[in-house]
């Protein structure tokens, strides 16, 4: 979030520089792809989770081969995937607690 949040004002100081109304322009353009790229991400998220599958979720601060798993009973986990060979089942690296799934959903729009 941190992360984003230093772009997007680096994006935003930028074109503050080159111009101010067109800078304007092109950074609400800008976030307001984001959010239609969001609300498809939610989508897609609700349709997985409705259907009985899990959603993954990729984080920064996770390894490579690692991503959070949230299933339909609401439990979300970390596991690892063997890129190399999909057919291996996920190892489960842990099970998220209530009070890191809320933290988890704070962090990522796209999963509250």
């Amino acid at each position: 979030m941190e992360r984003e949040q230093y772009i997007q004002g680096r994006l935003f100081d930028d074109l503050v520089k080159s111009n101010k109304k067109e800078s304007a322009k092109a950074y609400s353009q800008y976030l307001g792809r984001i959010e239609k790229l969001q609300q498809v991400i939610r989508k897609l998220r609700k349709n997985d989770l409705e259907s009985g599958h899990c959603f993954m979720v990729f984080d920064e601060r996770l390894e490579e081969d690692e991503a959070f798993y949230e299933y339909p009973d609401g439990n979300i986990r970390i596991e690892r995937l063997d890129k190399s060979n999909i057919e291996v089942p996920r190892q489960v690296i842990k099970m998220l607690n209530r009070s890191e799934i809320k933290a988890l959903r704070s962090k990522h729009a796209v999963i509250r």
